[in-house]
This record gives C-alpha cells, sequence and structure tokens, in this order.
C-alpha cells in the first residue's frame, strides 16, 4: 500500500490518538438535557506549549451547571471547568511540568469532564501528591482558593474581627468558615434551609463557626439584635443577590467592605443609599482575576493551602462511570459539591 516504505516515527506520531470518554453539550440549555456522554479521539501529537493530562477527578459545581445554562463566559464542547489530573506528555516547550505530576486547572474551559484532556501549560498548575495517593477533594480547588483570597484581601481582617455571609452552606461558604475561624475571624453565616442544614451547621461549628442562620429569619427584626455582641461584621460577602445579598450589606458596620462573587438567585444586588453613606465599599471578585494577578510562587502558596482547606470540606463522591447520578445529585436542592472519580 505505501510502495515497500514504512511510516516514519513523526508521521505515525501524527495519527496516533488516545481513546476518551468525555461529557459535552453542543448548545446551552438545561445541564439534564443538553449533556451527552461521548467516546472521543484525543490527539496526543501535543502542541509545544500543551500538556496531555488524565483526570483522575472532577467536581461538578454550581458555575459549571451556570455555565451550561449558558450564563457567564462559556463556550460548547467539553464540560468542566475543576478537577485533578496526571500528566501523561508535554509538548516540548513546556516548563516546569513532567510526566506523572498532579495538576488543577487554573483557568476556566479545560473540559474536566473526561478521562483525558489537552490543555495549555499555563492553564494548569501543580498540587501534592502522587497518583497512587490521590487527593480527592483537590478536584475542587477553586472554592478553597477563592475563600481564602476573600478572608485574606478585603477589609484588613485581624482576629475578633466579624465576616458575614450568604450561601454559607455551599463549598466557597464552608471554606470561609473554616479559614476563618482559623485565623480568629468570627463568622455569621446566612443557609437556605435544606435537608442537611443541622449536619453541616454541626460540621463547621466543629471548626469554630460562630452564628448559623436561615434566609428567611435574616430577614426579620430579630436577626440584628442576635448579632449585635459579636460587633459589627467588617467584611460582607454575597454570592447569591436579591434578599439574600441585602441581608448581609445591612449588617456590613461603617467603613466596611461588601464583596459579590457571584449571583446564584440570578437577582440583582441592590446597593443602598445607607450602606452608601456609611462608607461602605462595594466591589466585585474573581478567582480568575486574581489567579491571573499572583506569581508563580503566590499562586503555588495559595494552591498549597486550599489543598489542605479542601480535605476540611463536605463533598459527595460518584463514579464518573455513573455520570447520570452524579448530575442528579448536584441538580437536587440541598446537594453538596459532588466529585466524580474517573479511574
Amino acid at each position: 500500500m505505501f510502495a515497500g516504505r514504512s511510516l516514519s516515527a513523526r508521521a505515525l506520531a501524527r495519527f496516533m490518538s488516545i481513546n476518551a470518554t468525555s461529557v459535552k453539550f453542543d448548545r446551552f440549555g438545561n445541564p439534564a438535557s443538553v449533556l451527552s456522554i461521548e467516546s472521543v479521539k484525543v490527539d496526543d501529537n501535543l502542541a509545544p506549549n500543551a500538556v496531555l493530562v488524565k483526570m483522575l477527578a472532577a467536581s461538578i459545581s454550581p458555575s459549571d451547571l451556570s455555565q451550561i445554562r449558558g450564563f457567564g463566559p462559556s463556550k460548547t464542547g467539553v464540560a468542566g471547568n475543576e478537577g485533578l489530573g496526571v500528566v501523561q506528555k508535554v509538548g516540548s516547550n513546556v516548563k516546569g511540568l513532567s510526566v506523572s505530576d498532579l495538576v488543577v486547572p487554573i483557568k476556566p474551559g479545560v473540559g474536566t469532564w473526561s478521562t483525558y484532556a489537552v490543555a495549555s501549560a499555563d492553564a494548569l498548575a501543580k498540587v501534592p501528591g502522587t497518583e497512587d495517593q490521590v487527593p480527592l477533594h483537590a478536584a475542587g480547588l477553586a472554592a478553597p482558593a477563592a475563600a481564602i483570597a476573600l478572608v485574606d484581601s478585603f477589609a484588613g481582617l485581624k482576629p475578633g474581627d466579624v465576616i458575614i455571609q450568604n450561601n454559607a452552606a455551599s463549598t466557597v461558604g464552608q471554606a470561609v468558615v473554616i479559614y476563618a475561624a482559623s485565623k480568629g475571624i468570627k463568622t455569621v453565616n446566612i443557609m437556605r434551609l435544606r435537608d442537611d442544614y443541622e449536619d453541616i451547621v454541626n460540621h463547621l461549628q466543629g471548626y469554630g463557626g460562630s452564628v448559623f442562620v436561615t434566609d428567611d429569619f435574616a430577614s426579620t427584626y430579630e436577626f440584628p439584635k442576635l448579632i449585635a455582641d459579636l460587633g459589627a461584621p467588617k467584611l460582607g460577602l454575597s454570592s447569591v443577590g436579591g434578599d439574600a445579598g441585602t441581608a448581609v450589606l445591612k449588617a456590613v458596620g461603617s467603613g466596611g467592605s461588601f464583596v459579590v462573587y457571584g449571583n446564584m438567585a440570578r437577582q440583582a444586588h441592590t446597593i443602598s443609599l445607607d450602606s452608601l453613606l456609611k462608607g461602605v465599599t462595594v466591589q466585585g471578585f474573581s478567582l480568575d482575576r486574581y489567579l491571573a494577578s499572583l506569581s508563580p510562587a503566590q499562586r503555588a502558596s495559595l494552591l498549597d493551602g486550599a489543598v489542605d482547606l479542601a480535605s476540611k470540606l463536605l463533598y459527595a463522591v460518584e463514579s464518573f462511570s455513573d455520570f447520570e447520578i452524579a448530575l442528579k445529585r448536584s441538580l437536587e436542592a440541598g446537594e453538596r459539591k459532588v466529585v466524580v472519580t474517573m479511574f
């Protein structure tokens, strides 16, 4: 067929690919309707700055589901932004990453809901561990990394200061409670009433969480009385919007900071004149932008802390082979973050 000539090694490499199983979507909408599980070919003939990663675990987070629905910056294709993988091959120009390194994405769009992925080297960061002892909690480092950044970057908090936050049962919310308590900072935590409300409260109180209330109670006149003895919060964190955002903003003390890092309710954050008159600073936070601002050494330090913090959070585990079950759990009201394992 080839007139007696054999293909060179380089020519053969162009035809090499790896069979992978991926969760993909080609249009935006309800994740349960638009996602499909497909067998795909992953080309391992890498560009100079590319890295081939075997995914070991990935998380299904609210931000993933929001992007699939079409909210925020997103593109169709293989879904998933968080995960933990092991490097299989690196391009000729890749520095700082080697075969067998454990890595996590630090930029969106890697497509972690797949058994294999190819990503740009600058979209990945090395984390401690080995494939033989996989730290599954590292599959979702965005939440603990965001929590560390939120606590450390705003309002110049010191031991004894107070943070108030909504969506405290979320993975970011849990991480804020645990990390703040480790620094002697008190937290007022607003949560919606859910099936596992008491379990989460007990877990977080065990790590030093201060006050926990439901969304409904936070909107009553009794709420300010409950938290009065703690002192006025210097930092308010909101990832919900609507009434839940208003409850946090109203409680922030004079000269404090109100930081918005999400909008789970898809309702506007209303900034009152009273809050502006008492000198409350209103800011937004993006983890992607924050990570981009760090030096490699600073980013490595943040991720090391995030790995440790992630080990203290509540999450559920499912097999990637049962992805439909994992997705259903993540979509159910009251379900915590789900980590799926690939191998």
